[in-house]
C-alpha cells in the first residue's frame, strides 16, 4: 500500500508542477472566479476526481488516504482549482446516493471532467445535518425543481457549472 501512496504522490507532483505554481494562481485571482478547464480536464484524465468513487459505480474504488496524498500536493504546489470543493465533495455526494439514471449521469460527467459542480449542504448551524433535516425545500414539477430555502458557504461560487443542492424532497 505504501508503494501505491508513493506513485500516487510522484505522480501528483509530476502534474501539479506542469500545472500548478504562484503566478498560475494569481492569474487565475485576476481571472474573474473562472476555473482553468483544461487544467481540470488533466486532473480528471489521471483519475483524480474518481479516486474516492467504488469501482462498480465507474471508480478507482482508493480511500481517502490516497485522496489526501493528492490534496496535499495540490496544497503545498499551489492548485488553483477546488479539489476538495468541487471534486472530492461532489462525487461522494453522489455516491451516498441512491444509484439513478440521473445520479449515473451526473457521476460520469463529474469524472469525466465535463462537468464541475460545486456542493450546497451546509445550513444556517454550518454543522452536517442529515439529508431529513434539512431546511431546503426541493418542490419536483414535471419541467423544473423549485428550491426553497438557504445554504450558507457554498463553494465553489464562481466557475463551476452548477451545484448539487441537499434539500427535502416535495412531489
Amino acid at each position: 500500500q505504501q508503494e501505491d501512496l508513493d506513485a500516487i504522490q510522484a505522480s501528483a507532483v509530476s502534474l501539479l508542477r506542469s500545472i500548478g505554481g504562484p503566478a498560475r494562481v494569481r492569474a487565475l485571482c485576476g481571472a474573474a472566479g473562472e476555473l482553468d478547464r483544461e487544467a481540470w480536464q488533466r486532473i480528471a484524465e489521471v483519475g483524480w476526481l474518481a479516486m474516492l468513487v467504488p469501482e462498480d459505480a465507474g471508480g478507482l474504488g482508493l480511500s481517502l488516504r490516497h485522496a489526501a496524498v493528492v490534496a496535499e500536493e495540490a496544497g503545498r504546489l499551489l492548485l488553483g482549482e477546488p479539489l476538495i470543493a468541487a471534486g472530492f465533495l461532489p462525487v461522494l455526494a453522489l455516491c451516498a446516493l441512491p444509484a439513478t439514471a440521473a445520479s449515473r449521469d451526473l457521476l460520469s460527467r463529474i469524472l469525466g471532467g465535463d462537468l464541475i459542480a460545486g456542493l450546497a449542504w451546509q445550513e444556517d448551524d454550518g454543522g452536517v445535518t442529515a439529508p431529513a433535516q434539512h431546511h431546503v425545500r426541493a418542490d419536483i414539477g414535471d419541467d423544473a425543481v423549485v428550491l426553497d430555502g438557504c445554504k450558507r458557504w457554498v463553494t465553489p461560487t464562481q466557475g463551476v457549472d452548477g451545484w448539487l443542492v441537499w434539500s427535502n424532497a416535495e412531489q
